[in-house]
C-alpha cells in the first residue's frame, strides 16, 4: 500500500501517462493510466463519496412504545396500589378509544383508581373475548348489574361508591377528616427517625374513637405509610388553631400519648410537643 495518498498518486499516474503518450511509449500507457484511475477511486472512497448510509444499530433493552393520544389512557396507566376487590358480574355497553361500541359480559375482579387521570379502572375477565380485559369506567355507556337486574345510569359513580364503602374507603376517608390532627403527630412520631408500631396504634385509637366501623389492621398499615413535612406541621397547626378547646385539648393529650408511647424520651420530639402545646395554646 502506498505511503503517500491516493490523490497524489493518482496525480502522479496520470501526469506519467500523458507524457508517455507524447513521447510516443504508449505500451506504458497500460500501466500507468490504470493506476491513476485506480488510485483517483479509492481518494473517493476514502473521503465517503461511495459510502453508504449507516443504519441505525438496535438498542437492546427496554423499549418504549408510543401510542396515539387517544389510546395512552388505556395502555399507558399506572394504576393506584390499592385495588378494590368486587368480583362481580354485568353487561356493559362500552366504547373504546377508537370510539368503537360494543357490549360485553363482564365479571368485575378488582377496581382500580388511576393516580395520572383520575380515572377509576375495571380488572375483569371479558366472557366475550374469554380473555382477561382493563375496561375505563368513564368509558362505560350502559351498565347492569346481571346479579341483580339492576340498571345503573351512572357508572363512575357506582363504582366510585363502592371504593368509598369499602374497608379501604373507610378508611381513606377517616384519614382525610382527620388530616390536620393525624399529619401533626406522624410529624411527631417520626421525629426521632421512626415511627413506631405503639405510636401509630395511638392514632389507630383516636381515629377508630370517631368512627368505630375501621379496619383496625388496615387502618395501621396505612398509617405507615403517611408522612409530614414541616410545611405541613405548621398548616395543620394553623387550622387546628380554630378548634374548640375541648378538641384542642384532646388533640394535646393525643400528642402526649406518642411521645411516651415508646417508652423512650427524645429531646427533638419533646421539642416538637412543646411546639405543638404552644400553638394550641394561643
Amino acid at each position: 500500500m502506498s505511503k503517500f495518498p491516493p490523490y497524489y498518486v493518482a496525480i502522479a499516474s496520470l501526469l506519467l501517462s500523458v507524457l508517455f503518450y507524447i513521447f510516443g511509449l504508449k505500451e506504458v500507457l497500460f500501466i500507468t493510466l490504470p493506476a491513476g484511475i485506480i488510485y483517483f477511486i479509492k481518494g473517493l472512497i476514502s473521503d465517503g463519496a461511495f459510502k453508504y448510509p449507516e443504519r441505525p444499530i438496535p438498542v437492546s433493552g427496554n423499549v418504549t412504545k408510543t401510542f396515539p393520544k387517544s389510546e395512552v389512557k388505556e395502555k399507558n396507566t399506572k394504576k393506584s396500589e390499592n385495588p378494590i376487590d368486587l368480583r362481580s358480574l354485568y353487561l356493559i355497553g362500552y366504547k373504546d378509544s377508537k370510539d368503537n361500541k360494543t357490549v360485553r359480559r363482564i365479571t368485575v375482579k378488582k377496581i382500580y383508581g388511576s393516580d395520572y387521570y383520575g380515572d377509576l379502572y375495571l380488572d375483569s375477565f371479558c366472557h366475550e373475548r374469554q380473555e382477561p380485559r382493563t375496561f375505563v369506567v368513564s368509558r362505560i355507556q350502559e351498565l347492569t348489574d346481571l346479579e341483580t337486574g339492576e340498571i345503573i345510569g351512572d357508572p363512575t359513580s357506582y363504582f366510585q361508591n363502592k371504593i368509598n364503602n369499602s374497608p379501604l374507603g373507610k378508611v381513606t376517608k377517616s384519614i382525610n377528616e382527620f388530616s390536620d390532627t393525624i399529619l401533626p403527630m406522624i410529624y411527631l412520631g417520626r421525629s426521632d427517625g421512626k415511627l413506631a408500631k405503639s405510636e401509630k396504634l395511638e392514632i389507630v385509637d383516636f381515629l377508630i374513637s370517631k368512627s368505630n366501623d375501621l379496619d383496625r389492621d388496615l387502618l395501621l398499615k396505612e398509617i405507615g405509610k403517611l408522612y409530614c413535612s414541616t410545611e405541613d406541621l405548621l398548616k395543620s397547626l394553623k387550622v387546628l388553631k380554630h378548634k374548640s378547646q375541648s378538641e384542642k385539648d384532646e388533640i394535646v393529650s393525643l400528642a402526649d400519648r406518642i411521645v411516651n408511647a415508646d417508652k423512650k424520651l427524645d429531646p427533638l420530639e419533646i421539642g416538637i410537643f412543646e411546639k405543638i402545646k404552644l400553638e394550641l395554646k394561643s
